[in-house]
């Protein structure tokens, strides 16, 4: 539970009756990891109908997209919606479409839950000053690699990546060629663009062991 894979092992399990020798596992416990599976599941479902919302927004307006993360690895990796629990929903564009994409996001009653005050840490962690919110979400635009949206009604955490590095990042990231080799899938009808397999694996990599200094579980 801590390490939110009690959906996954509850899988593994459940299709694994006959395990030889193994003890009996408590009812109450096995019912906790179906109910962690079942809530993993129906949360999931709903986003990512919020999700596809969104995909369908940004592609007729011209604006290319490609899953992130879990939101690529639950429905065509682990292609079950209740063994992989996301914290959030992330997803790439080009940084040349931010600006669209983020006038598009705004009308579809998304906004930024965690842009407060006027203040911003670089990539060194220094506060830094910078005027008032407007100009906070300017600096994360320039210098960032994704802003955080939020709406009530939709997704309560969207991570709208321009980038998958910071600008200090000491790694060189070929962009380009994440496009170029990107490919593509069916997400409920809709075409939407996933990493390669190097790429993903890369990709998680940086971001679990860089980032996240191995703090948390990216299954």
């Amino acid at each position: 539970m801590r390490w939110n894979i009690a959906p996954l092992l509850y899988r593994i399990i459940k299709n694994q009756t006959d395990i030889p020798n193994a003890p009996p596992i408590p009812d109450a416990v096995l019912k906790g990891m179906e109910a962690a599976y079942i809530k993993t599941y129906m949360v999931n479902q709903s986003n990512f109908s919020d999700l596809t919302a969104i995909i369908k927004s940004l592609t007729a307006a011209g604006i290319r997209v490609i899953l992130l993360k879990g939101a690529h690895l639950a429905p065509f990796v682990y292609q079950d919606m209740g063994i992989r629990w996301m914290a959030d929903i992330d997803i790439l564009i080009l940084r040349a479409h931010l600006h669209q994409a983020n006038d598009i996001l705004i009308k579809m009653g998304y906004s930024y839950p965690y842009v407060n005050g006027t203040a911003v840490w670089d990539d060194f962690g220094k506060r830094k000053e910078v005027g008032d919110q407007a100009a906070v979400i300017d600096w994360y635009k320039a210098h960032h690699m994704h802003l955080n949206y939020f709406n009530p009604n939709g997704l309560q955490n969207l991570e709208l990546h321009y980038g998958i590095a910071r600008n200090a990042s000491p790694f060189s990231i070929d962009t380009e060629g994440l496009w170029k080799r990107a490919q593509t899938e069916d997400l409920r009808g809709t075409p939407v663009q996933v990493l390669s397999p190097e790429d993903l694996i890369l990709h998680i990599s940086l971001h679990d062991a860089y980032y996240h200094p191995f703090s948390v579980p990216r299954i």
